[in-house]
């Protein structure tokens, strides 16, 4: 990974840390991607060093930590996506990791009232309304059921191992990451959700066709019951987000990766305060002393 401002290799965490402790007191907090990095850089004090693992993802930030453990000149915090772990109940419990409330970072943010600011921003309030009156229910309620079908098709992924291998929701061509993105074709009329129209079109995206073979749909149902919360992942939401919002008349017709960008600004420090990643990583400052991570109530 090349260090954003000067384009060179950057050293590993556990060196870099010592090198701005050789300074000042500094954490250096290790998150997972890019909008992970750019969402915590607005609530961290400017001697916190926020550092994003992209493609490596969590298993290159557990290494980072593993490689710094008993080096007190190294001082680092990772805040990481739960995924499917704490569904599955193998959620590793450590003093330098705190777990995402939700699946990850997005849904976590979609939990607290950012996601009502965002739909009342690009949506006309009267159809909006409308549309919810169709329904006969919410939004949200109608965006977490879309999601949940992805989530529960990613879960029977997870559980199915190499079964389910040739289903894919992101592909890697020329070092280049790209992920599903045909959110707007997954829905019935009036944006409704259909778990076999989704699953179709993730099968046609991954030229799985003889996964046709399978009523994955049913496979899907037949799992146990989950918390909505830690089943839907970020990406779909977003997704879904878009898709939804185009199909209620969206003026703007926002993309997924601008949604992202507005939700983590949208999530207001009030509604962060109630979260228990955030009470984790104020517990860590305490167990820390002269170690800050979090800005200060600015009020």
């Amino acid at each position: 990974m090349n260090h954003p401002e000067w384009g060179v290799p950057q050293p590993p965490p556990r060196t870099e840390s010592k090198f701005f402790n050789a300074a000042r007191r500094t954490v250096s907090l290790l998150v997972e991607a890019g909008i992970d990095a750019r969402f915590w850089r607005i609530h961290c004090v400017r001697d916190c060093h926020v550092r994003h693992h992209d493609q490596g993802g969590r298993d290159a930030v557990l290494r980072a930590l593993d490689q710094a453990r008993g080096d007190p000149e190294a001082v680092l915090l990772a805040v990481l996506d739960a995924d499917l772990d704490r569904l599955e109940g193998r959620l590793e419990d450590r003093d330098d990791v705190i777990w995402t409330d939700a699946h990850d970072l997005e849904t976590t943010l979609f939990t607290t009232p950012a996601l009502e600011k965002l739909a009342n921003f690009h949506l006309d309030p009267d159809k909006l309304q409308a549309a919810e009156q169709r329904w006969r229910e919410t939004f949200r309620v109608r965006l977490f059921r879309h999601a949940a079908g992805f989530g529960r098709l990613r879960w029977l992924k997870n559980r199915s191992h190499d079964e389910l291998d040739l289903l894919v929701f992101k592909k890697i061509s020329k070092r280049q990451l790209s992920y599903f993105d045909r959110y707007s074709e997954c829905a019935a009329a009036d944006w409704t959700p259909d778990l076999k129209i989704a699953i179709r079109k993730i099968i046609d995206y991954s030229s799985a066709h003889s996964l046709l073979e399978r009523d994955l749909a049913a496979e899907c149902e037949a799992l146990p019951a989950a918390d909505l919360h830690q089943l839907c992942n970020g990406h779909d939401l977003l997704g879904l987000l878009a898709a939804g919002l185009a199909a209620l008349g969206s003026g703007n017709k926002p993309k997924a990766d601008a949604l992202a960008e507005a939700l983590a600004t949208a999530c207001e420090r009030a509604w962060l305060l109630t979260t228990a990643m955030w009470r984790a990583i104020e517990s860590w400052e305490r167990a820390h002393p002269g170690y800050q991570v979090l800005r200060q109530d600015p009020d």
